[in-house]
């Protein structure tokens, strides 16, 4: 009898446990293959996000200095200054993959490097980065997906981490905003549009 009911409480544990893996989905334990088709860098994003913005603080700063014709000393203009050179810093600060030994096959290769790939479902972090949350939207601005589950990557020695936030293949285009926080304490906010 006891037997019985032993074998009984192992049997209704493992199927609790796996249904509750089912219900909150990828716990990690699963090896995770990195293709050109299901994957963006957290890096390469804000690398788009942040030369946008340099480019168009810059055209914002030659229209004042041409209609206004106002000096580098006036307010306005120094501060649009000094935001472009923060844009600068952290573009500079930005850890390029390849440069720290790991090479990754980039996805969706094209020249702007705008581009969803086919089967979006990683977003992949350095290991700098202690907290994420990505927000996947649609064209519209509505959320298709979110998360802030940061998970390592064991296959690349705990230098990598994902989010898994899986997109919809049919989206003509998407908007991803990623806000994280790195290991020096630096917030950091980033949002991309990319078409299909």
């Amino acid at each position: 009898m006891k037997t019985k009911l032993f074998i009984t409480i192992a049997f209704l544990s493992l199927l609790l446990t796996s249904c509750i893996k089912d219900y909150l989905g990828d716990t990690g334990g699963d090896k995770i293959e990195l293709n050109s088709e299901n994957y963006l860098y957290d890096g390469d994003l804000e690398r788009i996000f942040l030369e946008e913005q340099i480019d168009r603080l810059t055209d914002e700063i030659a229209q004042l200095n041409e209609i206004a014709q106002l000096d580098e000393n006036d307010p306005k203009i120094e501060e649009l200054i000094k935001q472009r050179v923060n844009f600068k810093d952290r573009l500079a600060q930005i850890i390029d993959l390849s440069a720290v030994g790991l090479d990754l096959v980039i996805p969706c290769d094209t020249p702007n490097g705008k581009c969803v790939p086919r089967l979006l479902e990683y977003f992949v972090f350095y290991k700098n980065i202690e907290q994420a949350v990505v927000y996947v939207k649609n064209i519209n601005g509505e959320n298709i997906g979110i998360s802030d589950k940061l998970t390592p990557l064991p296959e690349f020695k705990n230098e990598l981490q994902y989010i898994r936030v899986p997109v919809d293949s049919h989206a003509k285009g998407i908007i991803i905003e990623i806000i994280k926080k790195d290991d020096q304490g630096n917030e950091i906010t980033s949002t991309v549009t990319l078409n299909r």
